[in-house]
């Protein structure tokens, strides 16, 4: 089960974790805890605890109250699907998978009946899974039966013809068998260093050793740093994070410990920033009263230290009776600073609230508020962001 929690900041997320657990008793319901807090607006700074009952979860509460479970920093980075060309019992994997998940038993009954390969089985099903839970890459890249699943989750190959070419790679005619299926333009980024349009490239890409680390360099240095591998083994993802450090890697699942595995992999691409459609996750649950998040940012503005008069038809602002000269931007933060009156501004603090995208706005108001702390000097306000459209009030 995994309790989700995000705030403004890690110092926010760690004193909700506290007042969380001091909130929830030992009997409380795991499930509608965690759909409870997974409905709420994630924040930029996130931390998940998974666990199988409500002790556990509470004590992963105090970890991240206490500084021991970390809080992380959502990447909102663009997610590549790594797909493997092995996995130690994927027969094992797709079967426990099946009984947990119908979405994956679907899945993985409909490709049993097309093709006898339990590793090209378990990707598809694997990212049917993730993709039915809201998680879609935004590139792909694989190696063998990999590159085939990754062609078709691209749009490159039909199921019908990736399911024929599965077949013919593990019978020793991928070559005889090229020239009778369609491939088209890809849908979806694929980087495996060739035209996929091409049965050349494919001939000579499958009958090649694998170079799959040259592509996962191109994308990380194209800004790419989250990597799910499609696979139950682990190795890329052991071998991409000691060979690409600033990223991060994790497998969508683990075999031997599928069913945590998959809920830890899905908690950790929240905290990385993707998209995750929770109530698809939970289904149907009863919502709990929590207490509320903290949510104050400070942002420390400038603010003048006499009388500062702003004229709205010409946007002109003095200070001292010293014309300021100012941006489109700038005049109408002063004018939110200063009063609806918009004339004699005292020291005091207010709240800026906001409601939209608080990542780009809090880096459009810290442009703007150090750019008028440099030509107002002083630092007598404090702004406090919350969301997108602007309210003034008091502190």
């Amino acid at each position: 089960m995994p309790w989700v929690l995000s705030g403004r900041s890690e110092s926010a997320v760690r004193e909700y974790a506290g007042k969380l657990r001091a909130h929830l008793g030992a009997t409380a319901d795991p499930q509608n805890v965690a759909c409870t807090l997974a409905a709420s607006r994630p924040f930029e700074y996130r931390a998940a605890i998974v666990a199988e009952d409500t002790g556990k979860l509470l004590e992963g509460l105090a970890g991240v109250a206490d500084g021991r479970t970390p809080v992380t920093r959502a990447a909102f980075s663009p997610i590549a699907y790594l797909f493997t060309s092995r996995a130690a019992d994927p027969t094992s994997t797709v079967d426990l998978l099946s009984a947990r998940y119908p979405v994956f038993a679907e899945t993985a009954a409909d490709l049993r009946s097309r093709v006898d390969d339990d590793v090209f089985v378990l990707e598809l099903a694997l990212v049917r899974l993730f993709g039915h839970w809201g998680v879609r890459p935004d590139v792909v890249l694989g190696k063998s039966v990999g590159a085939l699943a990754a062609a078709y989750v691209a749009g490159v190959l039909s199921l019908a013809d990736a399911c024929t070419l599965v077949t013919a790679y593990r019978g020793g005619i991928f070559d005889k068998v090229l020239e009778t299926v369609t491939l088209r333009p890809p849908v979806l980024p694929i980087v495996i260093g060739g035209d996929v349009t091409s049965p050349e490239f494919w001939a000579s890409h499958m009958a090649s050793p694998p170079r799959l680390f040259g592509s996962i360099f191109s994308l990380a240095d194209d800004g790419v740093s989250t990597f799910a591998e499609v696979g139950a083994d682990g190795v890329l993802s052991e071998l991409g994070q000691d060979c690409v450090p600033a990223a991060e890697f994790a497998p969508l699942v683990r075999g031997g410990q599928e069913y945590r595995s998959v809920v830890t992999t899905l908690a950790w691409l929240h905290e990385r920033g993707v998209s995750v459609d929770w109530p698809a996750f939970f289904g149907e649950c009863e919502p709990v009263e929590l207490p509320p998040r903290p949510w104050r940012q400070p942002i420390a503005a400038s603010a003048p230290e006499g009388p500062l008069r702003l004229d709205a038809p010409t946007r002109q602002v003095r200070l001292h009776d010293r014309l300021i000269a100012v941006t489109r931007k700038e005049f109408d933060l002063l004018r939110l600073l200063t009063s609806r009156r918009g004339c004699v501004v005292p020291r005091k603090e207010i709240m800026l609230e906001v409601w939209g995208d608080e990542h780009d706005l809090g880096r459009t108001l810290d442009t703007h508020v150090n750019s008028l702390r440099r030509k107002l000097g002083s630092s007598g306000w404090i702004v406090t962001v919350r969301g997108v459209g602007f309210r003034l009030g008091q502190a």
